[in-house]
């Protein structure tokens, strides 16, 4: 391939002709070229000329999804031969740097001190860990379900800016210390910070805005024999010192997985849900699902997710609940928070094991109430409670009710704030014998069916997981949206089943004016 003046020899290997994989695309004899290529090479010497996610290929076309991967190839080492290829290598510059990887659960701007080790879960699973303290990550480990083992300490340093590319002399102690010395914001010589007090193999872990990026050095063999012929203790570290040039490393990268990082990284930058103290009153087969999405919007971080169950998971419940068979015969509310503080180890959960009217009292200090047990009973004698403290102190958190038509035909939610000319609960069906206000079902649609089971189990309103899933979703979007600006729109319904529900537009509510809770 000629790219400007330069001839570059490529082999492609097409491996797959459904294109699931990348055609690997390989420079060969990169030695002759006259420019280094820095940037965008894969560990098994391919180009990475595409990204998988976003460079569809026609598998009816192969010979036109093969001369894409081609242009795509020149475009990148267009870039690379005759651009400025630093900006893209200084965005690589963590995988080039190691293939090592630990997850770090901190805020990498925080630190000062790093700790790395392992953690391991029922002594299969392991991941690689790092954390600001020992203790830290023995809680985070316990609270996922594993345990933590350290490996080694590493001091932090904070670069200026984003790290410049290194060279092949930085792999030495005394070659990564000064080429990072004129980048890190540190007084002294860097190479000293590394080397502590020797008590351990000198380490470091810089930050900086392209890459988490560290070292620990490895002992030659004359720092070997120092400390085992009987040297003093304050004489090693002279000795890494003298023997920096010769000092090989080992390198490791750190990913950024602190719970912050994994909340906000799909939803630009903000969590709609942090710092909010959010209760959901009921965990079955709505509130499960709803519950692990608030946690993933944010809900628990830096304040309480409260989780409101009395019942226990039984084997019927388990064709659309989002807990399996482990968490049988357990109460539901503590089953799903132990379940969700495993996945998500630093959220703030608290589960009831109570009937959730005795939960009233406690919640009414929350930021906001979700009635996920769609049971209409209970909602009303929630919304009940809410207008009897509207009346009685001035003051009860906005309340999300979630429902389920039919057989699972329909979902909606409905947000009632509690303000004057908004309606309450009760307000989208007034009479009781009547239908709802705001009705998704068709008049034709199959009259809803009930489960008859024997006295000591009862009956249920059968439908498949998809109901549970998109009243969740419905609910998670409604919270969501409730705490960002430009909120409206209390009422929102979801089709599961077109063919048998109508359209309703997402709309706020009027107070109906015979509504026996809050008309006068």
């Amino acid at each position: 391939m000629k790219v400007g003046s330069i001839s570059v020899s490529l082999e492609i290997e097409v491996a797959d002709y459904d294109f699931l994989e990348l055609p690997k695309i390989r420079v060969l004899k990169r030695e002759s070229l006259p420019k280094r290529l820095k940037a965008h090479m894969v560990s098994d010497g391919s180009l990475c000329y595409a990204d998988k996610a976003t460079f569809l290929l026609d598998r009816y076309q192969p010979d036109r999804s093969v001369s894409s991967c081609l242009q795509q190839a020149h475009a990148t080492l267009s870039n690379l031969l005759h651009g400025n290829p630093t900006a893209a290598y200084m965005a690589e510059v963590a995988a080039y740097w190691s293939k090592t990887s630990y997850c770090l659960i901190d805020e990498p701007k925080d630190l000062n001190r790093l700790v790395l080790g392992i953690c391991s879960f029922d002594k299969k699973a392991q991941i690689l860990v790092a954390g600001s303290t020992e203790k830290r990550l023995h809680t985070w480990a316990g609270n996922a379900g594993g345990t933590f083992t350290r490996s080694f300490e590493a001091s932090v340093v904070h670069a200026v800016d984003a790290i410049r590319p290194p060279s092949l002399e930085t792999l030495t102690l005394k070659g990564a210390t000064d080429w990072l010395e004129p980048q890190v914001l540190i007084p002294g010589p860097l190479i000293d910070t590394a080397i502590g007090t020797a008590k351990d193999r000198p380490s470091l872990m810089v930050v900086a805005s392209n890459a988490l990026i560290g070292f620990r050095a490895e002992k030659t063999a004359l720092i070997k024999k120092s400390e085992t012929s009987g040297f003093r203790p304050s004489a090693i570290p002279g000795m890494w010192k003298k023997e920096a040039h010769r000092v090989n490393l080992e390198t490791f990268h750190c990913v950024h997985a602190s719970h912050a990082q994994i909340t906000t990284r799909n939803l630009n930058g903000s969590a709609p849900l942090s710092n909010q103290r959010l209760a959901i009153i009921g965990c079955g087969t709505i509130g499960g699902y709803l519950a692990r999405s608030l946690v993933q919007l944010g809900a628990g971080q830096n304040a309480n997710l409260l989780l409101v169950d009395h019942d226990d998971i039984k084997p019927e419940n388990l064709g659309r609940h989002i807990l399996g068979a482990r968490h049988l015969w357990r109460n539901k509310a503590e089953a799903l928070t132990a379940q969700l503080g495993a996945d998500f180890p630093d959220v703030h959960l608290e589960a009831m094991n109570e009937q959730a009217q005795r939960a009233f009292d406690r919640i009414s200090s929350y930021d906001l109430v979700i009635d996920a047990t769609g049971d209409e009973q209970f909602s009303n004698a929630l919304n009940a409670f809410a207008l009897g403290a509207l009346k009685a102190s001035g003051s009860f958190p906005p309340t999300l009710f979630t429902m389920i038509f039919g057989n699972g035909l329909a979902a909606q939610s409905y947000l009632a704030r509690w303000k004057n000319g908004s309606a309450c609960y009760r307000c989208l069906k007034p009479h009781f014998e009547s239908s709802w206000r705001f009705n998704p079902l068709k008049s034709t649609a199959k009259k809803t069916e009930t489960a008859i089971r024997p006295c000591s189990q009862g009956a249920f309103v059968p439908f498949a997981v998809p109901a549970s899933m998109q009243a969740a979703g419905l609910a998670a979007n409604h919270v969501a949206e409730f705490f960002s600006e430009g909120y409206s729109h209390d009422l929102r319904t979801a089709q599961v089943d077109p063919a048998q529900t109508v359209n309703i537009p997402f709309k706020n509510v009027d107070v109906a004016q015979f509504c026996p809770a809050c008309s006068n």
